[in-house]
């Protein structure tokens, strides 16, 4: 038998279970063929009804088919101040894994790193034409992004699905024509202004409906083909529930059976007797309990009544017997991590892999993933990020934060008055020994007890004074020389750390310079991602003079960001010719020649060493040049 369960769980199903997802058969044909057909469909449900389920195990198999398909799946994750990667750039590691960087389109522009350039690649490398697949799950993730975040997104997503090539690709290459005439006829190049065959998903919770609002005004087809997953009836049900257990694949558990009064009353407790929405999380997890069952079983296994659990709060025990499981040196930092770290204001949230070692272990991060209570992705940093396995966690997990916070505080008052009853006693007793210690002794033999003990205490003393500035010194070289590791790599925030805990240990100037260098080197860091995002904005609604100067500002702030550069030289090259062009129509042909003294003027401040631009105004502005 391999590792596959029948049920997973909490988690979503994955492909791999495509062979145990039924219920939603019809669904998942539904929902590919309105894909097919309308090429984008706005996916939505309230939460626990198996969106992501429906994607990874019923449409994700069927695009499969396709020998043509490209299939990404993005999850953003819930944004998260200073740790969160941006959208565009969310969505563009995803695409780029595994593919090498070098692109024709970097004779047009090096280095381009948008949307446009990375699926003209990949469409310019595939021996047939290519149907891209985009299937954006838990979109709702999207909107607790800062608006200047989203809007590179949806613009260039935009670009993409209406077939536009970037302005700024646009200017580039028509220069380029003019030069290599042939060169830019070649299929590759004619390539720019075929469309990409793409066909979007978005998966989306329908509370957060309204959030889509935000996007309509670059991509206002998006709510024209909606996808509404209903709940289960109770034939899907049932299906759910036995069709798994009867499967004769290869499974951890031998094949089972259900009583069909059992599965009577299970449907019940789903539907609340018929009268609310079956969540498919409950559904998993009471099977899930079967099949555990049944990996005990020698012989035929059918689940009965006396086999029902308690269905009371099964979610918040199934939380209670995961982290029981664990070993017990490892279930308090286990409930803290997720507690604390893993919800915040009332969401769950995704932490990379980096964060998580900073509050757990590696081993319990592994147990949790084996448990099914974490689920574990590719991030778009290339690493792995960790969450809890599904929404429906979240409520459960509340409670028992809440539990355990109440109990906690119980048992700490408890210790506080027990200390306080040891204390007391402790000091009677002591009381009461020295007061029999001084009625059996002499005074003489008490006072050279005490000079006894004063030179015994004087080199004791001696002796661990010394040990412990040896000690203070080698922590001190510690932090020292790990705060400047931090330093040389730029981690400023951990800089500080070890800097304050090696000041605490021994007054340095250097030290508190250091301090200050890396707090100042904090403050830039905002100022920086500031300036840039401005300048890209600016770059992109054709501001290039200010774009430029922006770009200027963020590289006094950071003078070895390679990009940084790029942009400055590709804002100079795009700009000038930008302004140069329209300086010629003033001339030319409105004959408006002090508003083409003004554009040549901005021109020539972008890209001074133009020698056609130079040519221009020593021709028609001679005194422009001489200045």
């Amino acid at each position: 038998m391999n590792n596959l369960t029948r049920y997973p769980g909490i988690p979503p199903f994955s492909p791999e279970q495509k062979d145990v997802f039924f219920g939603r058969n019809n669904d998942s044909q539904r929902l590919y063929n309105l894909l097919l057909t309308e090429k984008m469909v706005l996916l939505q449900s309230k939460s626990g009804l198996g969106k992501s389920s429906l994607l990874n195990a019923g449409l994700l198999p069927l695009l499969q088919q396709n020998a043509n398909s490209q299939i990404f799946q993005f999850r953003f994750g819930n944004y998260m101040e200073g740790t969160s990667t941006l959208p565009l750039q969310t969505m563009v590691s995803t695409i780029t894994q595994n593919v090498k960087r070098h692109s024709f389109l970097d004779n047009i522009i090096p280095n381009e790193n948008s949307l446009f350039y990375h699926f003209k690649t990949l469409q310019n490398k595939a021996e047939k034409e290519p149907s891209f697949f985009l299937i954006f799950d838990q979109f709702e993730e999207l909107f607790t992004y800062p608006k200047e975040q989203i809007f590179p997104f949806k613009k260039q997503l935009a670009e993409l699905l209406h077939g536009v090539i970037p302005k700024h690709f646009q200017i580039v290459f028509d220069r380029m024509k003019k030069k290599q005439t042939k060169l830019t006829h070649t299929n590759k190049y004619q390539c720019l202004r075929s469309p990409a065959n793409i066909y979007i998903v978005f998966a989306i919770r329908a509370d957060k409906l309204s959030d889509i609002e935000d996007i309509t005004d670059y991509i206002p087809e998006i709510h024209r083909n909606r996808f509404k997953l209903q709940a289960l009836n109770r034939e899907q049900i049932v299906d759910a529930i036995v069709q798994p257990a009867r499967s004769k694949q290869d499974f951890q558990s031998q094949s089972f059976d259900y009583d069909s009064n059992t599965v009577d009353k299970i449907v019940k407790y789903l539907t609340n007797n018929h009268e609310q929405a079956a969540e498919t999380t409950q559904l998993q997890i009471i099977c899930q309990n079967f099949e555990k069952l049944a990996e005990k079983q020698k012989s035929d296994f059918i689940v009965t009544d006396r086999h029902l659990p308690d269905f009371k709060d099964i979610i918040l025990r199934y939380y209670y017997n995961t982290i029981e499981k664990l070993p017990n040196n490892q279930q308090k930092d286990a409930t803290s991590f997720i507690e604390n770290h893993l919800i915040i204001g009332g969401h769950r949230i995704s932490l990379d892999k980096r964060t998580c070692l900073q509050y757990t272990t590696k081993e319990i991060l592994d147990d949790l993933v084996k448990s099914h209570l974490f689920r574990v992705e590719l991030n778009s940093t290339g690493g792995t990020s960790y969450e809890l396995a599904h929404d429906s966690m979240v409520p459960a997990i509340s409670v028992a934060k809440k539990v355990r916070e109440e109990k906690e505080a119980v048992i700490k008052q408890e210790h506080i008055k027990k200390e306080e009853l040891q204390k007391a006693k402790l000091e009677a007793e002591e009381n009461q020994k020295k007061l029999k210690k001084r009625q059996r002794q002499k005074f003489g033999f008490i006072i050279m007890f005490f000079v006894i003990l004063f030179i015994i205490s004087a080199i004791i003393g001696f002796y661990q004074q010394r040990e412990k500035q040896i000690f203070i010194e080698n922590q001190y070289n510690k932090y020292v020389k790990e705060a400047n590791n931090f330093k040389i790599n730029a981690v400023y925030d951990k800089a500080i750390i070890k800097y304050l805990e090696a000041d605490s240990l021994k007054d340095e100037v250097a030290i508190k310079e250091n301090i200050e260098i890396c707090k100042a080197k904090l403050k830039l860091k905002p100022k920086f991602n500031v300036l840039l995002t401005e300048a890209d904005t600016l770059f992109y609604s054709q501001k290039y003079i200010e774009a430029y100067k922006l770009y200027n500002k963020a590289l006094k702030l950071n003078y070895n960001n390679n990009i940084i550069k790029e942009k400055i030289k590709l804002t100079k090259v795009v700009g000038s010719n930008y302004y140069f062009q329209i300086a010629k129509q003033y001339y030319f042909i409105t004959d408006q020649k002090q508003s083409s003294f003004e554009k040549i003027k901005i021109a020539i401040e972008l890209d001074k060493d133009n020698k056609k631009l130079n040519e221009f105004a020593r021709i028609y502005f001679p005194d422009l040049v001489s200045n």
